[in-house]
């Protein structure tokens, strides 16, 4: 028997937390990236008979990523309409100043669950619209699959005049109105969430 050695007790306890709590920051860029069957904030870059092409902004009700020093990350809260039901969204670390985005497409066929194959896209989406989506899968490699194909997936926020006008909400479905001229455009509206 040693009696120079030193004894060390380590404590380990385990705390519960509450649903409610998410953490702030995580180190696992992984963790922040789109996966199937997630929610996205989209902003339409391009149109065109059969899809609209889209860069994915950020994820819904994830934690804020560690921030690297260059870019900028954060939350935001989404409410169209004004809503009093918001949901929580992160930006994506790849989402940043450096232009480095995730890109998506929603196809035709992904726009609606129905009369899917008379779906006209130029009166489903406009560049500029800000439309919340659902990751569908991991698509061709450098682009996300992605569906507007339920009720409170769409268009969420867009400008009127294919976005040289003022703010549009939605009225209905497939309608968006500007309240300060009364202009209304079609749209695949999401129901305010």
């Amino acid at each position: 028997h040693d009696s120079s050695r030193t004894i060390k007790k380590i404590i380990i306890s385990v705390v519960n937390t509450s649903k409610d709590e998410t953490p702030l920051v995580t180190d696992d860029f992984a963790n922040n990236l789109p996966k199937e069957g997630d929610i996205v904030l989209t902003r339409v870059t391009r149109i065109t008979l059969q899809r609209a092409n889209v860069e994915i902004l950020a994820v819904e009700n994830r934690p804020t990523p560690v921030d690297s020093g260059a870019g900028s990350n954060g939350t935001g809260i989404v409410a169209p309409g004004g809503g009093s039901g918001a949901a929580t969204f992160s930006i994506s670390q790849a989402s940043s100043d450096l232009g480095e985005t995730f890109r998506g497409i929603i196809r035709s066929q992904d726009v609606r669950t129905t009369e899917r194959d008379r779906v006209k896209m130029m009166e489903s989406f406009k560049p500029g619209d800000i439309v919340r989506a659902q990751v569908l899968s991991l698509g061709d490699g450098s682009n996300y699959y992605l569906t507007t194909a339920r009720n409170d997936l769409g268009v969420v926020f867009a400008k009127s005049f294919n976005g040289a006008g003022g703010l549009m909400y939605a009225i209905d479905w497939q309608t968006m109105a500007a309240p300060l001229n009364g202009v209304t455009e079609l749209r695949k509206c999401a129901k305010p969430f």
